[in-house]
């Protein structure tokens, strides 16, 4: 019987025992946390305000996994996304990212937009005096007035608008004050 791994080459050199093409796997192990020491870690960093995937990432672990060590300790979880991102502008004097037509954030506040305002004291007077969406709409276009995006106004923009003077989310009074609930 030959010994494979005396393989001569035709260079005359003994063959590798690995080709080129297969290169020799390492396992690293890893230290993992004690079973006890997980849940700990987990809530430290999720009370320093770190996400669930950032300690998923962090600790080795799904974020899935992160989620059950904190229900079982009975720690209360923050809101997801969008709503904490509101509760963090809500704070802050930002309500949304974009206003209602005719406001404007300045410092954190909510404030007239010195171009839109005027247009929406336009729209609430026609409003007023019992014109339809489709005439405001109407009119708007026919005096060339363009909407937010540089564009002609349409009836889904109106009556949004409408809604809120409808709803009470906008009022209007005279001089220019407004009130908004």
């Amino acid at each position: 019987m030959l010994d494979r791994s005396l393989d001569i080459c035709g260079s005359g050199a003994p063959k590798p025992l690995i080709s080129k093409l297969q290169q020799p796997i390492d396992f690293l192990k890893l230290p993992s946390l004690e079973k006890h020491e997980l849940p700990r870690k987990v809530i430290e960093k999720y009370q320093k305000g770190f996400s669930t995937r950032e300690i998923a990432l962090q600790l080795d672990c799904s974020k899935s996994k992160v989620l059950r060590i904190l229900k079982r300790n009975s720690v209360n979880t923050r809101p997801k996304g969008a709503i904490a991102t509101f509760e963090l502008h809500r704070r802050k004097g930002k309500a949304c990212n974009k206003p209602f037509y005719g406001f404007c954030y300045m410092d954190g506040e909510l404030t007239k937009h010195p171009v839109e305002f005027p247009i929406l004291q336009l729209i609430h007077s026609k409003w007023q005096s019992q014109l339809s969406v489709y005439e405001i709409v109407c009119h708007l276009n026919k005096k060339g007035v363009k909407s937010r995006e540089r564009k002609k106004w349409s009836w889904a923009v109106i009556r949004k608008i409408v809604n809120r003077f409808e709803q009470k989310t906008i009022m209007l009074h005279e001089g220019g004050k407004y009130e908004l609930r």
